[in-house]
């Protein structure tokens, strides 16, 4: 969709070529007069900024297990913390090309940034690949047949107890959906009762 352009846009994105220009006519570090390799100089963290990636980091970790948001890109999730910290970088030396470390500030901007990538990522690979709706009822049904360890099962227990890809209830009833129309459920009439709580719908779950 076309979209208006902000006054702001323009003169920004001038301030920005001019900052890259300069920084590109800069004298660069090199390992020897002989030797045109350039020998760029190391970048600490703040204190601030460490906190930051090791959260980021670890988020990114926990996205990478089985079920959860990164395990269809993990080839790419897997180096998002190390891409963040050379966005980081990249931006921390546009303001200040002197700078020490890199700051909270743009730790903050650079895992932004990694977000907006990898969100493009699953985009483009939900795009590229079967309907994400029947992969998340595979994993339904996998979680199910090794995890589950009941023969029948309510809606309530999916989205609690199952994958991560599938927390609520909207999702928990498509995937269930699917699972029925493929004969690997079959509804209860009447409800069962589970773990002595009484279920007005629950289905019957159809071994390997």
């Amino acid at each position: 969709m076309q979209r208006q352009v902000k006054k702001t846009t323009g003169p920004a994105l001038k301030r920005y070529t001019a900052r890259l220009l300069q920084l590109l006519r800069q004298a660069q570090s090199r390992v020897a007069s002989s030797n045109p390799e350039l020998r760029p100089r190391a970048l600490s963290l703040s204190e601030g900024a460490r906190r930051l990636w090791i959260k980021f980091a670890d988020e990114c970790e926990m996205e990478l297990s089985a079920g959860g948001k990164f395990e269809p890109i993990r080839g790419f999730a897997n180096k998002l913390p190390e891409h963040a910290l050379r966005i980081a970088a990249v931006l921390e030396v546009v303001e200040d090309i002197n700078a020490p470390r890199i700051s909270a500030g743009a730790m903050d901007r650079g895992i932004t940034i990694a977000w907006y990538y990898a969100s493009e990522a699953l985009r483009l690979f939900e795009q590229g690949s079967s309907s994400m709706e029947i992969q998340r009822a595979e994993k339904v049904l996998k979680w199910l047949h090794e995890r589950w360890g009941k023969p029948i099962v309510a809606l309530p227990h999916i989205y609690q107890f199952g994958p991560n890809s599938i927390r609520d209830q909207a999702r928990a009833q498509e995937a269930v959906s699917i699972l029925v129309q493929h004969h690997w459920l079959y509804p209860i009439q009447g409800g069962a009762e589970i773990d002595g709580k009484r279920h007005r719908e629950a289905w019957e779950i159809v071994a390997r």
